[in-house]
């Protein structure tokens, strides 16, 4: 998750020092690339290591190092989409990906507020949305006036079937 991260904030950083006065995080960047290495030991990865390595409360840990590495990201994002998206009542949205996404997504800070002309959905504090963002590409969006429908429950049928199972 942290490495895709930092991938995603590297090419909204690049697009912001093109596009704005937004100046690269050199310095950041390379240190959360340092502590994303510094996770990179086999123990780590394979989960093999106990114990304090993983979470201490008096050394520093594997825990520390990928909280600082989501902190660099979140900070990258926040500001390099900042510079590119002017402020106002809408909010900007950076797909990292390099294909087109129509997938369902949580937004987290919007406030009880939809997105304006697509559905969206609150869930337990959060907006549920679906709509296109275009490859490596930023979408400004207005915000809704009103706010989401909230999630509704649903009753499942006792068996699903297809013409090749029923489960």
């Amino acid at each position: 998750k942290n490495e895709h991260g930092l991938q995603a904030a590297e090419t909204l950083a690049t697009i912001a020092s093109f596009g704005s006065q937004y100046r690269y995080p050199v310095d950041g960047l390379y240190k959360a690339w340092v502590m994303m290495l510094l996770n990179m030991d086999r123990n780590t990865l394979w989960g093999s290591a106990g114990g304090m390595v993983y979470e201490s409360k008096t050394s520093w840990d594997v825990r520390d190092r990928m909280q600082g590495v989501e902190g660099t990201n979140k900070k990258v994002y926040c500001e390099a989409l900042g510079a590119l998206a002017p402020t106002g009542g809408g909010v900007g949205l950076f797909n990292p990906l390099n294909w087109e996404r129509h997938d369902p997504f949580m937004l987290e800070a919007l406030q009880g507020k939809g997105l304006e002309g697509f559905d969206c959905q609150s869930i337990q504090g959060k907006t549920l949305c679906s709509l296109r963002l275009p490859s490596l590409g930023i979408t400004g969006i207005a915000l809704a006036a009103k706010a989401p429908e909230p999630a509704k429950a649903v009753e499942l049928p006792s068996s699903i079937e297809t013409q090749y199972y029923s489960a």
